[in-house]
């Protein structure tokens, strides 16, 4: 019992990233159908996909990371089970947190920023940004 080690969920993905990438790498295409699984919880809503260069953002009409699983800010550091209860699934934030350069969430529910701000975010981002529900942006650099 003495060698058992507690590990994080970022800590986890990061050292084995072939349990949540295909290929054993992320991608940006992969991070961002992540993020539209979960926003695709919800049958009637409205969302937008951006890419500008090393940057991404999901915005919808609609805060997706609102839920009674977690706050806004345990969605980042923890896995968390969708609401719609999907078997041995987990949201997509902590990959996020995990493999992105920064993360970024705003929206009237919360907000969240590692490594970002509003400012950092390119000008045809932070434009959707202000007029959506919830927009959460990243940037990430492959290696």
């Amino acid at each position: 019992m003495d060698n058992l080690r507690v590990q994080s969920a970022i800590d986890l993905v990061r050292d084995q990233p072939s349990l949540f990438f295909e290929g054993g790498k992320p991608s940006m295409e992969q991070l961002v159908s992540l993020v539209m699984r979960d926003v695709s919880c919800r049958a009637d809503f409205k969302s937008d996909v951006c890419r500008f260069g090393n940057w991404a953002m999901v915005s919808a009409d609609f805060d997706w990371l609102s839920t009674p699983r977690a706050s806004v800010e345990q969605l980042f550091d923890r896995f968390v089970i969708p609401d719609d209860g999907g078997v041995n699934r987990h949201r997509a934030e902590v990959l996020l947190m995990a493999v992105c350069d920064g993360v970024m969430t705003v929206g009237a529910n919360g907000t969240f920023f590692h490594r970002l701000s509003l400012s950092d975010l390119p000008p045809a981002l932070s434009d959707r940004a202000k007029n959506a529900a919830r927009a959460l942006a990243w940037q990430f650099t492959p290696t």
